[in-house]
C-alpha cells in the first residue's frame, strides 16, 4: 500500500503568519509609527482566531521591536524595522547565554585597572588588593550581520586573568568561563540600568549619531558568600536597541 508522503519543510504556526501580515502593514506604512494597533478582540474577530493567538502575534512583534505592548492602551507601533530586543532579569544567566550563543567579543584592549573600588564602593570586592584588576573593552559582533552590536566593558579580579584571557576565544559567557576554570561559581547578580550619553569613539564605531542617548546596563555577579567577583558595563544606544527589564519573583 502507498502511504502518502508527510508534508517536509516547517509548518508556520498560524500566529506567526498573522504576525507576519501585521509587520507588513508597519512596514508599508499602513500602520504608521506611533499609532495603536487594533485591540485583541477586534484582531482576533478579524482573523477568526482566539485571543490567545493574537497574544503570541503580538508578542512576537514586540519582541522584534516594531510594537511596545502598553497595559490599558494597547500595542503602539514604535519602528518600521526590525530591533533587537535585549532582556535581563535580576538573575540574567540565561539571558546572558541566549547574547553570547548569537555573537562573539572583538577585544580592543586588556589592561590593569585600579578603579573597581571607586566605581563599586558600596560592595566587598573579591581578593586581597580590591584595587588589583583587570579591564577588558570590548564590542559584541552579531553573527547574523556581522556588525558591532554594543560595547561593553568587563572586569576581572586579577585572580581570574586566565578567564580574562579567555574571553576573545570563546561564545561562553564570563560567568560559565569563571564556573568552568573552578574559580567561582555565580550564585546572584544585581543588575542596574541607567540613561548615559554614548562616547564619540563607540557612536561613530556603531554608525550611530554622536551625542545619542543609550542605556547604561550594569550587572555585579555574587558568589555564594556574597563576595563579588566580576562586573560588566554594556552601552545600547536608545535609537537601535530596546532594552526590557523583567523583575521575576
Amino acid at each position: 500500500m502507498n502511504h502518502p508522503r508527510k508534508p517536509t519543510g516547517r509548518v508556520i504556526p498560524l500566529w506567526e503568519r498573522i504576525a507576519a501580515e501585521l509587520r507588513g502593514q508597519i512596514v508599508d506604512g499602513s500602520l504608521p509609527v506611533d499609532t495603536y494597533l487594533p485591540n485583541e478582540i477586534d484582531l482576533a474577530a478579524q482573523y477568526g482566531v482566539s485571543r490567545n493567538t493574537i497574544r503570541a502575534s503580538l508578542r512576537q512583534l514586540a519582541d522584534q521591536g516594531f510594537i511596545t505592548r502598553i497595559r490599558k492602551k494597547g500595542s503602539r507601533v514604535v519602528k518600521k524595522d526590525e530591533v533587537p530586543v535585549v532582556r535581563t532579569t535580576v538573575n540574567p544567566f540565561i539571558a546572558l547565554r541566549e547574547i553570547h550563543a548569537k555573537s562573539r567579543l572583538r577585544i580592543d584592549s586588556f589592561e590593569p585597572f585600579t578603579g573597581i573600588t571607586g566605581l563599586c564602593r558600596d560592595y566587598t570586592p573579591f581578593g586581597q588588593d580590591p584595587t588589583d584588576w583587570i579591564r577588558l573593552s570590548c564590542y559584541r559582533i552579531l553573527d547574523k550581520t556581522q556588525e558591532p552590536w554594543n560595547p561593553i566593558t568587563l572586569y576581572f579580579p586579577r585572580e581570574f586573568e586566565e578567564a580574562a584571557r579567555r574571553m576573545g576565544r570563546t561564545k561562553a559567557s564570563a560567568i560559565d568561563v569563571i564556573n568552568d576554570l573552578g574559580l567561582a561559581r555565580a550564585a546572584s547578580a544585581r543588575t542596574f540600568a541607567q540613561p548615559v550619553v554614548m562616547p564619540n569613539d563607540s557612536a561613530d564605531y556603531l554608525k550611530v549619531p554622536r551625542k545619542m542617548l543609550a542605556t547604561q546596563i550594569t550587572t555585579l555577579y555574587f558568589n555564594a558568600d556574597e563576595q563579588f567577583f566580576h562586573l560588566s558595563v554594556s552601552l545600547n544606544p536608545v535609537d537601535r536597541f530596546q532594552i526590557e527589564l523583567a523583575f521575576q519573583p
